[in-house]
């Protein structure tokens, strides 16, 4: 997703380069700003990863606790029938 992004910014700026005769103030005002929107894509999909990663990390967190509070009621329940 993130290459698609970069590759639009890209082709746009190059098409737009191609087809209007720009001063070279408007060609690095333009250039910066490309430069810009690449960087803020890139920070928007280094930020959605590392939320994936957050969150991934908290399900297995979950799982482990889900798993032990099983394996707790499990025992519980061994216990109560020996009670028996």
């Amino acid at each position: 997703m993130k290459a698609m992004h970069v590759f639009g910014v890209l082709l746009t700026a190059t098409l737009m380069f191609s087809v209007t005769a720009c001063s070279k103030d408007d060609v690095d005002k333009a250039s910066s700003s490309m430069g810009d929107a690449v960087k803020s894509v890139g920070d928007t999909a280094g930020d959605s990863a590392d939320g994936a990663a957050d969150a991934a990390g908290d399900m297995a967190d979950a799982a482990v606790d889900m798993a032990n509070d099983a394996k707790d009621a499990a025992s519980d329940i061994a216990a109560d029938a020996g009670d028996m």
